[in-house]
Formats: structure tokens, C-alpha cells, sequence
């Protein structure tokens, strides 16, 4: 499969709620097209940067520019730059050869690569040792997103880092916001997945009974089902071993393949089980047991359960479940009707990013609106 990254600044609200605000939050995720950065952002680092004539790292010792020159010398060969008019192979290669870097890579190099990453956002890639500044963007651009999604192969130990460098004591930002959540969300969408070797790595994982790893095996067979229907069955097992040892994210991926009877028969009872057992950590999982309840699927209807359900997963910010509640309040399901509280709710699944209750809310202030007029 071939994947592009995403190499994106976005909004700080949007992000932090992209993934739960689209009603098919309990689908697995599927990767993003590469967007540009805004004109306001780079602005905003022009402001800081470093000047054209010198280098961010020009004051270090000469054994640590030694490390940075050869870090950048690997990711440089690994990502396809420096190669004149052949700029770069295409994204899967480059994705291997970084996903064999990041094997390689000490402690401290991941360490001096955060580093680099602050330095090389916040100075607006002008200078970094080995790049001069004439050199063609694409390049410095190559560089940065290489380093990024190095970073997101560490995992949640890069983001410790680099929110460390956030902000320094003196309340002065190291880094923008939108420079973390470039690779907080690439881990998220985890482009190297699809990778032969990252599945292996995976299932020696598993065997060795790293829960997690069996829970990463369950979501890659079964996103492969789509393509490929006895995949289904291999993400069944794995996501059964991590469940039932707990891993909260196993549960929720076997009640998907029972409600959706991919690969099984289908059986909503035994999904809504398993997204109960997950309510608890899972605010999607919640808003899918409210489901069950409102829509009568394997249960008895029950609006009173739906909402105790639906409430729990809007605190816990699905925004779904947040519009369902605004429906609940609209319509006087079980409630007293409250256009009030309707708004606010379908306000809340709005700011979260649900398109749904955005509309809700325009149309019900419209509403009041009008009639205030006519009176």
C-alpha cells in the first residue's frame, strides 16, 4: 500500500479532537493526504529565526556537531535528498529505509534528534550544518519531515521530549505547538505500518507477550480485511489474546469486527459487551454502547442507559455522543424538552469538530431567532 504523509500545521482545537469528532470513530483510521504549512505559522517562526549566514548549531562542542553532521548524514541517505534532479524515490522505500534507521538509533541519538528538530522548526530550516541555504526547499522540507516521522516511530518517549522543549522556564516556546502535533499525529496514523518489517517486529512482539503489539497486530489484519476477508479471523485472534488481558483498545477492535460480522457472524449483543468492558477508558466505545441502548440493538431500548452512556462519552469529548445528547434534549426523548440544552450540546459536538452539530445548532438559533422576530 502506498501512503503519504501528512505534513500538516493545524488549528490547536481541531486536532486535538479530529479523530473522535467523525461518526465513524470506531473505524479503523485511514491515512491523509499531505497538507501545507500556512502562510501564518511560518510568519509567526520567521520572526525567530535564524539567520541565513549561520548555523543553529555553530556554538556546540565539535563532538556533538560531529553527531549531528553524521545523524543528518544518515537520514539525508535513508530519505532520498541530495540526489540533484532524482529527488527521491517514492514514499515507500524512503519509509523502509527510515523505519531501519530508527532501529539503529542510541538513546541518545533520539535525544540529539529531538534537539534537532526544535532547532530545525523554530529556525525556520534557514541553516542546519550540511544544508546550505540556497539549497532547494524541497530538501530542507524532506529533511524536517524525515525527522519527524522519525520521531513518531519512538513513540510516546518523542513526545515526552519534545514537550519537554515546549516550553523552557523562562516561558519562553521552543517549539509551536503545531510542531508537536505534526508528530503526535503521524504517530497516530502510524504510515509505516504497512511495512513487512514493522508486522514482523510485531508479532515477535506478541509472542513475547507484549499485549500492545498483539492489540497493533489485530488493527493491521483488520484493516488488511478490507482487501483480503480471511484476514479478518487473524485480527480476531490477536485482538482476543490482548482483550482479554486487559488491553482496553483489543476490546474495542473485536466489537467492531462482531457488529460489523466482518470475518464472523455478526452479533451486536457481544459488541456491545466488549464496548462496555472499554467504556471505561474509551469515550467511543461508550457512545457505541449508548447506541446499542437507543436503537434497540440485541437490548431492550432504553433512553435513560443511552444517555447515562452518551453523557459519559461527551465528557470524555466524542463528539458523536455529544450530538446525540443535543437529539435527546431536541426531540424531549425521555427528557424535558430544552432547546436551550439541545444547543449546548450540539454547541459542544460542533467545537469538537462534528460537522453534524454545527448544523444542528445554526438551525436551531435560526429557529429562535425568526421567532423572536414575529413576536
Amino acid at each position: 500500500m502506498k501512503f503519504f504523509f501528512m505534513l500538516v500545521v493545524l488549528n490547536f482545537a481541531l486536532l486535538s479532537n479530529a479523530t473522535r469528532a467523525d461518526p465513524s470513530a470506531l473505524q479503523p483510521a485511514q491515512p491523509e493526504t499531505r497538507y501545507p504549512e500556512t502562510q501564518s505559522s511560518s510568519a509567526q517562526r520567521s520572526k525567530t529565526a535564524t539567520p541565513p549566514d549561520s548555523s543553529p548549531f555553530e556554538s556546540d562542542s565539535p563532538e556533538k556537531q560531529k553527531r549531528i553532521k553524521k545523524l543528518l548524514d544518515q537520514i539525508e541517505a535513508t530519505y532520498g535528498v541530495r540526489f540533484g534532479r532524482e529527488y527521491a524515490p517514492s514514499w515507500g522505500p524512503r519509509l523502509g529505509k527510515l523505519y531501519s534507521l530508527h532501529k539503529k538509533l542510541a538513546d541518545r541519538d533520539w535525544a540529539l534528534l529531538a534537539e534537532m528538530y526544535v532547532t530545525f522548526r523554530k529556525s525556520d530550516m534557514k541553516l542546519i550544518v550540511s544544508i546550505p541555504f540556497d539549497k532547494d526547499f524541497r530538501d530542507k522540507g524532506r529533511i524536517g519531515e524525515a525527522m519527524s516521522v522519525l520521531l513518531a516511530m519512538r513513540g510516546k518517549e518523542s513526545l515526552e521530549a519534545l514537550s519537554k522543549m515546549f516550553s523552557n522556564p523562562n516561558g519562553n516556546s521552543d517549539l509551536w505547538q503545531g510542531d508537536v502535533d505534526i508528530v503526535k499525529n503521524t504517530i497516530e496514523f502510524k504510515p509505516w505500518s504497512s511495512l513487512p518489517e514493522y508486522k514482523k517486529d510485531q508479532e515477535a512482539a506478541c509472542k513475547s507477550n507484549e499485549m500492545t503489539a498483539c492489540t497493533t497486530l489485530g488493527y493491521l489484519y483488520e484493516r488488511e480485511g478490507f482487501r483480503k476477508k480471511s484476514s479478518y479471523l487473524k485480527a480476531k485472534e490477536f485482538y482476543e489474546k490482548a482483550c482479554i488481558a486487559g488491553e482496553v483498545l483489543a476490546c474495542v477492535g473485536l466489537g467492531r469486527l462482531y457488529d460489523g460480522g466482518n470475518g464472523i457472524e455478526q452479533d451486536s449483543l457481544k459488541a456491545k459487551d466488549l464496548y462496555e468492558k472499554a467504556c471505561s477508558t474509551d469515550g467511543a466505545a461508550c457512545g457505541a454502547v449508548g447506541d446499542s441502548y437507543k436503537n434497540g440493538l440485541a437490548v431492550k431500548p432504553d433512553y435513560f442507559k443511552a444517555m447515562e452512556y452518551y453523557e459519559i462519552a461527551c465528557n470524555t469529548h466524542h463528539a458523536k455522543s455529544c450530538n446525540s445528547l443535543g437529539d435527546f434534549y431536541f426531540q424531549g426523548w425521555e427528557v424535558a424538552q430544552s432547546y436551550s440544552k439541545a444547543k449546548e450540546y450540539y454547541k459542544k459536538a460542533c467545537d469538537l469538530g462534528y460537522q453534524n452539530g454545527c448544523d444542528e445548532y445554526t438551525r436551531l438559533n435560526d429557529q429562535q431567532k425568526n421567532a423572536l422576530k414575529h413576536e
